[in-house]
């Protein structure tokens, strides 16, 4: 359970040490900062100030979800940025709860903290080395009784909802092959895509009763004009088996697989109203052996599918692709637990995904709750 969202923004430093000596006499030393800031397993890294030792950043902040407040601590390391090895100028951190302190006591959420650097040798207490950062605390609701206007997020320099998105599994897909492997790419935009691992699939369903090859030989008896129930007797199967491998199938002899992740993934969002997930099912081998049409399916608006643009045609294909209107997870029921929907591929009548998506929204403080939770915390953070 995430208790809410704290954004860090680094500002500025000042009186780094020196990275890059000077070779040249009476020319001082320089460096090329750069600041690496994590929580847990979120880490976000700024962007390479070149040759100075009090370097400025704009623009540079990071969402960090929070689910221990009380146990977790945000990282900063500060880097000289070299061609081999960059190399570490010094180093700080503060508690969560310390950030939130400041921020729930602080005009507008917003806190600006000054954190001293540290060092192995000292050099940056004898510098007086130190980060300047912005903190903003929001906490997250789940409050579904509460329209959302059509405008919400328009005005706002940041995102105002965290969507949360598990995927279990891709069922009734065509067969790749033993190289071949599935991966799913989950996407909000051309610039927000985040992939999944690839994943060997397994035999499901009819094929993990008669095997491949009987699926086969029924799929092929069928094409060559044989009744059904004549295919049951000679191949000592069920009239329900051979239904199954002929409608689902359409006459196709490959039988059908399952690839399975569970897997999550967060998407922070500015503004749900004018934001759809797509999810696209990949794989490295073309299962459908057909035109263009096939591997790259069309969207629901009948025209081929542009939104994963830029990357490499060759063994990527896209097998099918399913997309959801954003808003929608506010007021369905159905989105608080595992569920699945249909994937348009050709030939796989009974493709399906299996998912589940959660949408919250970003909140003002509720001050006095939160200073009575936090009342044990000094003023100092």
């Amino acid at each position: 359970h995430y208790h809410g969202v704290l954004t860090i923004s680094v500002i500025r430093a000042e009186k780094l040490p020196v990275g890059d000596p000077s070779w040249v006499p009476g020319l001082p030393g320089s460096s090329d900062p750069f600041v690496v800031v994590k929580l847990g397993a979120q880490e976000y890294q700024t962007g390479v100030k070149k040759k100075t030792l009090n370097p400025e950043w704009e623009n540079e902040s990071k969402d960090f979800l929070v689910d221990h407040p009380n146990l977790q601590v945000v990282s900063f390391a500060v880097y000289d940025k070299d061609m081999v090895t960059d190399d570490f100028l010094g180093e700080a951190s503060m508690a969560v709860s310390d950030a939130m302190n400041k921020c729930i006591r602080s005009d507008g959420d917003i806190a600006d903290i000054w954190l001293d650097l540290k060092d192995d040798v000292e050099v940056c207490a004898e510098l007086g080395s130190r980060l300047l950062v912005r903190a903003m605390w929001r906490p997250l609701t789940r409050d579904c009784d509460e329209d959302l206007p059509a405008d919400f997020g328009a005005n706002s320099g940041s995102a105002t909802c965290v969507l949360f998105v598990g995927v279990y599994n891709v069922s009734g897909m065509p067969e790749v092959g033993d190289a071949g492997r599935y991966w799913l790419e989950v996407s909000t935009g051309k610039d927000d895509v985040q992939v999944t691992g690839r994943v060997k699939p397994e035999l499901k369903g009819v094929v993990d009763a008669y095997q491949s090859a009987k699926a086969e030989k029924i799929r092929k008896l069928h094409r060559a004009g044989v009744a059904r129930d004549v295919i049951a007797d000679v191949l000592e199967v069920t009239m329900q088996s051979v239904s199954d491998c002929i409608d689902d199938g359409d006459g196709d002899p490959r039988g059908f697989v399952t690839a399975t992740w569970e897997q999550p993934f967060t998407f922070f969002l500015k503004e749900p109203h004018h934001t759809e997930l797509w999810v696209r099912v990949m794989s490295d081998v073309d299962p459908l052996a057909c035109d263009d049409s096939a591997v790259s399916p069309k969207s629901s608006s009948g025209s081929p599918s542009r939104r994963f643009s830029g990357r490499a045609a060759k063994r990527e294909f896209c097998v099918g692709e399913i997309g959801f209107n954003v808003i929608n997870l506010l007021d369905e029921d159905k989105w608080r637990r595992q569920w699945s929907t249909t994937v348009d591929v050709a030939g796989c009548p009974k493709a399906s995904l299996s998912t589940k998506m959660s949408l919250y929204k970003m909140t003002e403080v509720d001050r006095p709750r939160w200073e009575s939770s936090w009342e044990e915390c000094d003023e100092e953070g």
